[in-house]
Formats: C-alpha cells, structure tokens, sequence
C-alpha cells in the first residue's frame, strides 16, 4: 500500500513536470520553485516501519542505529542472552560467550570466546547486524574496534534494578519486540514493588560472599547493593567503591552483619561456609547460623530472574526483623 502511494506520488510529480513544459511563459519562470516544493512533500510522504531505521541510546548513553530490526545478534554476556530470549528474540540470537547457559536452549548457541577474550576474526566473519555487550563487563578496546568496523553495538547496563527494563525495552525495539518489551516492563516494575518491605528504623546488616578465597563481596554501586536496600537491608560494604572488592575475616567481624548471603549452589555454599565458621569467631549471622542462600545465577545477572532472587533475600530480610520485634 505504502509503495501504490510512493508510485502514485512520483507519477503526480510527472504530471507536474509535464504540465509546467506546456504552460504559459509566465508560469515557467515558477517551475523550478515548484518542482523543489513536489520533490520535498514526496520525500515526506511517511514509510513503513520496516523501512525506517532504529535509533535510540544504549544504557550508557551511546548513540545506537541499525537500518532494520536484527535478525544476526551476537550477544557477549550471559544476562544480554537471557533478556533477548525473554523478549522470544532468542533465534535471532547467532553467537555468544561462555556461561551463557540460560535458558537452556541457550548451551546450543555458537560459542566465540569468553568474559576475557573474544575470537574477532570469527566476529567478523558472522556478520552481525548488531552486538549487543555488557556495558561494565565486556572490554572497552574489543568495543572500539567493533565500531570501527562498523557494527554496530548496544551496550547493556547492570547498575541498577532500572537497567533491567531499559535494557528490555531498547532490545525490544532492536529486534521488533516492542510489545512484548512493554508488557514485560510492566510486570516487572510492578513485581518490585510488591516486593519493598517495610522499612525499620535500625536496618540489618548484610554481608553477601560472592568468593571464598579471597573472601570477596559486594560494593556500593552495585545491583545487589540496590537489592539489599530495596528489600529493607544494609550493605555492610557499601562504602566500598569497588563492585567486587577483596575484605578481610577481621574485617568482617568489625562490622558484625546480622545476615550472611550465599551461593545456594551445594558444593559451592559447602566450601564457602567453612570459610566462615571458626570457633574463635563472633559474628552476629554465624552465631545464630543466619544464613540465606540463594541462586546467585538469579541474583548476579540483571535478568528478569533478580525478581526471584530478591524474592528470597526479602524474604530473609524481613524474618531477620520479625525475629527481633518476638
């Protein structure tokens, strides 16, 4: 329909052209002026959407334009993975990184290298409409280059709980999933909102172990840093500008959390417990075995499956305040 008009627009310009040729002198002299005036008003004549390109701004304000929704996406996180097959975008999806094993269908994806190292040459050769890579994560010199190539690439923020449905929404508008995008937006803000406690007036402090050796947690600026607020808590390493900083056992002890957060994974939570219990320690969560365990899969990616994860450390949260009001 849009070409009958696009036909139908160039034939009246014809005309135009063809009228101004037979007419008077006088009107001539006017025919450059409004043969422009034609050629503009055609140019304006609205398109398709297929046929307009997508431009829009990444997490990290970067300016990103395809000339078409993509159907060749290379993905170089797990959690950018996760987000394109939750929008049913994951098709499209041409190659990714290791550890991008969710969901499932995820493994069979072609694999180009890893968090460290990616294989450009064989990047190259896919020829991907975009790469889509994760804004803190992925290095900053394969980014660059990538440009200079002219691919373009959007890159996925996780600082906040709201990276994840802006991430949802400017991928859905990439890959022509805009209402899909929209809905899940909506479930998932609304989802967090439910999930606020109530806030107290002294917070519990929480000390999540994301290493054993070296014992390692979690910084201000952090998605789960935001999490633990969110659900009524206290980062005890907030103060920390490091995402992942490396802390000390006495240093632990000083700031005495009331909640200690681990990997639910068996043999992982087996081998980071006993980092913790010793018999000269005094802390507050090891000596009341205040432990919550979670799936750290969930809670580490900025995924729609946080909403599960902080469903769980909420849930730890709020028995922690329950138990001191009895």
């Amino acid at each position: 329909m849009v070409v009958d008009k696009m036909v139908f627009g160039f034939l009246q310009l014809l005309k135009l052209r063809l009228a101004l040729h037979v007419a008077k002198p006088s009107i001539r002299l006017f025919a450059p002026l409004l043969l422009q005036y034609a050629a503009v008003v055609l140019a304006m004549s609205p398109l398709p959407i297929s046929a307009q390109s997508i431009s829009i701004n990444d997490n990290l304000g970067n300016h990103v334009s395809i000339p078409k929704p993509a159907e060749k996406i290379i993905a170089l996180s797990p959690h950018v993975v996760e987000l394109l097959f939750s929008l049913g975008a994951g098709d499209k999806v041409i190659a990714t990184i290791e550890y991008a094993d969710y969901p499932p269908q995820a493994k069979k994806i072609k694999r180009i290298g890893d968090a460290m190292s990616v294989n450009f040459e064989e990047l190259i050769a896919l020829k991907p409409d975009l790469v889509v890579a994760w804004g803190k994560g992925t290095q900053f010199s394969l980014i660059e280059k990538l440009k200079r190539f002219g691919i373009p690439v959007f890159l996925s923020g996780s600082s906040s709980l709201q990276d994840i449905p802006s991430s949802l929404q400017s991928l859905g508008q990439l890959t022509g999933n805009v209402d899909k995008a929209d809905k899940l937006v909506d479930k998932f803000n609304s989802s967090v909102k439910k999930l606020k406690v109530t806030k107290q007036a002294e917070r519990p402090g929480v000390f999540i172990q994301i290493w054993g050796s070296p014992l390692r947690t979690i910084g201000g600026g952090h998605i789960v840093d935001e999490i633990i607020s969110h659900c009524g808590g206290r980062n005890i390493y907030k103060d920390q500008q490091q995402l992942s900083p490396v802390v000390s056992i006495e240093s632990l002890m000083k700031r005495d959390p009331q909640i200690i957060v681990l990997n639910n994974n068996p043999e992982g939570f087996s081998r980071e417990i006993s980092e913790l219990i010793k018999p000269w320690m005094k802390i507050d969560a090891v000596t009341n075995k205040n432990y919550c365990k979670v799936d750290f899969d969930m809670l580490l990616r900025p995924t729609l499956r946080v909403l599960d994860a902080m469903d769980v450390i909420c849930g730890c949260i709020n028995n922690n305040m329950q138990s001191k009001k009895n």
